[in-house]
């Protein structure tokens, strides 16, 4: 999930990252909210260097592919 809408948001040239991909000595094993967490979670840009303009532009293609 992440892998992939981090590439339908930089089509949009929206930048995103996936900051804890699953480090090869982590188990999830018995541990399904975490599995979760690591399959679904990415962060996009929201901070001081973008205006209510731009924050709106990424609010709408997050909702574009949702």
């Amino acid at each position: 999930f992440p892998t992939r809408r981090s590439s339908d948001l930089a089509a949009h040239e929206i930048g995103s990252t996936i900051y804890w991909p699953v480090g090869p000595l982590v188990d999830l094993k018995g541990h399904p909210n975490a599995q979760y967490i690591y399959d679904h979670v990415i962060s996009i840009p929201c901070d001081q260097r973008y205006d209510e303009i731009q924050m709106q532009e990424v609010c709408d293609v997050l909702n574009s592919l949702s």
